[in-house]
Parts: C-alpha cells; sequence; structure tokens
C-alpha cells in the first residue's frame, strides 16, 4: 500500500479566477542535518513534504506575499481546495503570462512611484488599466475621464478640461496606490470645493 499527501500547490489570481504563475519561498524545519535552510520555488509546484516544513509564503514582486506561519491552513488549501491559493496581483504590475520579462509591470511602477512625473490625462486613460485590475477604474475612467475628452464645446472646454484633469488626477492616485475605497471620499471632497468657490 501507498500512502502519500497533496502537496501541489496552484495559485490563482482572485480578480480574474486564473490559474497564475507565483514564487513561492519555502523555509524547512531545523534538522540535525542543515538549520535554517530556505529554497524558492516557481508555482504550480510540488512543496516538500509537510513534516519538513516550517513556513512557506508567495514571496513574488508580482503579488501580495502570503505566508503560512501555521501549516494548518496550508495543510487545509491542500487538501479541501485541492492546492488552490487565491493570490492578489499589486497594483502597477501584470501577470507573467501578460509580461514575461516584467517590462510592463516595471514602466508601471516606475509611473507610479516617481513623483516628479508630470501625468498626461490622455496617456493615464489607456494606461490605468495596468495599474489596476478593478472593473471599476476602467468604468471610471470611460464615464468621466475618456467622455470628457472627446467633447469639442469651446465654451465649456475649460471647465471640462479642470474638472478632467481632477477626476483622472484622483484615479490616477487611488488605482497606482491601490486605494480605490478612497476614490468615492476625493470625489466627495472635490465637489463641496468646487460648491463653495461658486
Amino acid at each position: 500500500m501507498l500512502a502519500a499527501e497533496p502537496r501541489l500547490l496552484i495559485p490563482r489570481d482572485v480578480n480574474n479566477g486564473k490559474l497564475a504563475f507565483a514564487h513561492v519561498r519555502v523555509d524547512l524545519a531545523d534538522t540535525a542535518w542543515y538549520s535554517g535552510y530556505s529554497m524558492k520555488l516557481k508555482a504550480p509546484c510540488l512543496l516538500p513534504e509537510l513534516h519538513m516544513l516550517k513556513r512557506v509564503s508567495i514571496h513574488d514582486e508580482r503579488y501580495h506575499n502570503v505566508a503560512f506561519e501555521d501549516l494548518e491552513r496550508l495543510r487545509e488549501i491542500l487538501y479541501q481546495g485541492q492546492g488552490v491559493l487565491n493570490v492578489k496581483q499589486k497594483a502597477g504590475c501584470l501577470s507573467y503570462k501578460e509580461d514575461k520579462e516584467g517590462f510592463r509591470s516595471l514602466t508601471a511602477q516606475c509611473l507610479t512611484s516617481d513623483t516628479s512625473f508630470q501625468w498626461c490625462l490622455t496617456a493615464s486613460s489607456r494606461l490605468l488599466a495596468s495599474f489596476s485590475s478593478e472593473p471599476g477604474v476602467s468604468c471610471f475612467s470611460r464615464s468621466f475621464v475618456q467622455q470628457n475628452l472627446n467633447t469639442n464645446d469651446a465654451a465649456n472646454n475649460v471647465d471640462v478640461h479642470g474638472t478632467e484633469e481632477v477626476m483622472g488626477s484622483l484615479l490616477y492616485e487611488c488605482a497606482s496606490h491601490e486605494k480605490l475605497d478612497l476614490l468615492p471620499f476625493w470625489i466627495s471632497t472635490f465637489q463641496v470645493s468646487i460648491g463653495i468657490l461658486e
């Protein structure tokens, strides 16, 4: 009779439900032969035997870290969840399938971290999809930013341009720093400040 335990770990993107490639750091428990040994695996992968593990974590620059200090939760995922582990992509990063070398992800990260970069609204409306996979970002961009870019009314153009710049800037800041829950607050604050100025 052959006894086996499930050890297959499969990362899955929370936003789109697709399987993902991610790096996993595995820290092994200390033994008489080695201590403090860790290794980096590319998931989906087979983990070492569970009794040999001390800690397992998703340790990838494109995904938020997920760590299992308590291996009971990991064991539960492996046994009951068929090894599928939900991971969340960081803002400004694309999956390895979409961006194998990470060049587009690195560009997005540079644009979000460089405070001296003057953000162009027409570029932001095209690039915002790479900063966040939230569906609300593209809907907001289409409704408030891109729609106003297509208006040709000269009399209303100055007011529209100022509003679209503020809306585009608010959307960019919230999406690039993964703080989309603050977007309604900032829009309300903007509306109140406009009301005071008028």
